[in-house]
């Protein structure tokens, strides 16, 4: 009888993982199809052909290492986004030359309000520069664009970059 239990608990057990597993690659699919979407329209129709690169090197998992340490900081997916846009706007500033950064870094905090936010964010995105520069020296591919979909502890990071 006790064997029975075990054994239906364990029958439980893998269809729950399973389902989880279904579930978890039709969101990477569903967040892979909104961003193919959304560079379609920029591309009008005309998009450049999205495939794995040779190295195996998922940039969504590079991206989400990279802003990992202020992930605590976010409360909520729209906080996580913009963690996830100044990751993506510090990793592509920090593969410009030196003498280049400056520029684009006040061109692409142009639009925060400069009410004290400008700052902390110019703070942040340094930063992330200095990062990147430190634990990805290697990395030179440039993030194009991302999406990211589910919600709660359900998000899945799709990213578009450079090969």
């Amino acid at each position: 009888m006790a064997q029975a239990k075990k054994n239906k608990r364990v029958a439980h057990e893998r269809y729950v993982r399973r389902r989880n597993s279904e579930q978890r690659r039709e969101l990477q699919r569903e967040t892979e199809r909104k961003l193919v979407r959304g560079i379609n329209r920029i591309f009008d129709g005309k998009a450049p052909l999205v495939t794995p690169t040779a190295d195996g090197v998922r940039m969504s998992e590079v991206l989400e290492r990279f802003v990992d340490p202020y992930r605590p900081t976010t409360d909520s997916k729209n906080e996580y986004i913009g963690l996830l846009r100044m990751g993506m706007i510090a990793w592509n500033i920090a593969l410009l030359p030196a003498s280049k950064r400056k520029a684009a870094l006040r061109k692409q905090l142009a639009v925060v309000p400069d009410d004290g936010r400008r700052a902390q964010s110019e703070g942040i995105v340094l930063e992330l520069i200095a990062r990147k520069e430190q634990e990805f020296p290697d990395c030179r591919r440039a993030i194009v664009d991302f999406a990211l979909g589910g919600t709660g502890k359900r998000w899945h990071l799709s990213v578009i970059s450079t090969p």
